[in-house]
């Protein structure tokens, strides 16, 4: 440092040196803040990013196992009322059947008001029972399968239901996590 120092002294000559030696030695270490300041920032933010990055991912991964899930929820829906309409005709076809040979009884409730009640014996067959209760065989096979496309309808429309339960959880957890700043730079903060 003396040789600098004695270098600047003969070179501008006098105590002025020892003044443009501070200088140079303040800028040096100024700079050299700058610099560390500068590679803070620079870390700071690559981590922020990453960090961001993660999220995003994470976020993306927990949307696609909600799908994911909601789909497995809706085809479970789906499979069930596929069943449970297939046992719903298997039903009517042996409640049909039975009717005809006479072996199910019709309820009151489907008697024919038109129909003249008369007095049922003991004795009387199953099979005649809709008879007497002024429905045709073809009028009890209509209503029992109507009753059985009313509750399929009712199926259909709960697998509906389900489908929309299941699409309206995942658009709102999407909307949660764009609202929490998810899929966003900075975690939804506007840059600066």
């Amino acid at each position: 440092m003396s040789a600098l120092f004695i270098a600047l002294k003969d070179l501008v000559g006098g105590w002025r040196a020892l003044a443009l030696l501070v200088v140079l030695v303040a800028q040096t270490l100024l700079l050299a803040w700058v610099g560390r300041q500068r590679d803070n920032a620079i870390d700071q933010l690559t981590a922020h990013v990453a960090a961001d990055a993660k999220a995003e991912i994470e976020r993306r991964k927990a949307a696609q196992a909600e799908s994911e899930a909601a789909r497995m929820d809706v085809a479970n829906a789906a499979n069930s009322t596929e069943q449970a309409i297939g046992d719903r005709h298997e039903r009517v076809e042996a409640v049909v059947a039975g009717v005809a040979a006479g072996t199910v009884r019709v309820r009151e409730r489907l008697t024919c008001p038109a129909a003249s009640m008369p007095a049922t014996t003991p004795g009387a067959a199953a099979a005649d029972d809709a008879a007497q209760r002024g429905l045709s065989a073809g009028d009890v096979q209509f209503l029992v399968r109507l009753a059985a496309r009313c509750g399929d309808v009712q199926d259909e429309r709960n697998l509906g239901a389900a489908y929309a339960r299941a699409m309206t959880s995942g658009r709102q957890s999407r909307q949660a996590a764009d609202a929490t700043g998810g899929g966003k730079p900075f975690g939804g903060e506007a840059a600066r």
